[in-house]
């Protein structure tokens, strides 16, 4: 055991030492055998389905959690509530222009979480619970804004 130890530290100071060189060798096996490549990973997809699954559940989870802390500053809670469970909470567009954002990007779901991280957290998201984004979406205003609006 201690062998493949050894090579497997061997192998990893190769390729520290050669990254650019190992990166181009794999880059050019690809464009040579890119349809065997395409078709052995959609045949091993397909054989581990429930992995893929798992990965991409915890994959997509962790993507929605950074999403959610960064528009929240770090609370993750709604905006407005201050509601905490994870699963209600929701990423709401400030101006109310979600469905022509989402047509304009052409992504929903994961995809607006995605996309909110390749474009490095663009302003004009926030945080609200699903009871307070629909509400929003409704009235214009959440329930909870029309109290301050009456106390003020």
């Amino acid at each position: 055991m201690t062998e493949t130890l050894a090579r497997k530290a061997s192998r990893k100071r190769y390729y520290e030492k050669h990254r650019e060189e190992c990166l181009a060798r794999c880059k050019e096996y690809y464009q040579l055998h890119k349809e065997e490549s395409l078709e052995y990973h959609r045949k091993w997809r397909e054989e581990n389905f429930d992995k893929v699954r798992t990965y991409n559940n915890k994959s997509n989870k962790r993507a929605r959690n950074r999403v959610i802390a960064y528009y929240s500053s770090g609370t993750m809670r709604c905006l407005c509530c201050d509601e905490n469970t994870l699963e209600f909470l929701t990423i709401d567009h400030v101006n109310n222009n979600g469905a022509e954002h989402r047509r304009q990007i052409k992504r929903e779901g994961t995809g607006l979480i995605q996309w909110l991280i390749k474009n490095d957290f663009p302003e004009g998201f926030q945080i609200l619970c699903y009871n307070c984004n629909c509400a929003k979406r409704l009235n214009g205003i959440c329930p909870h804004q029309w109290n301050v609006l009456v106390v003020e």
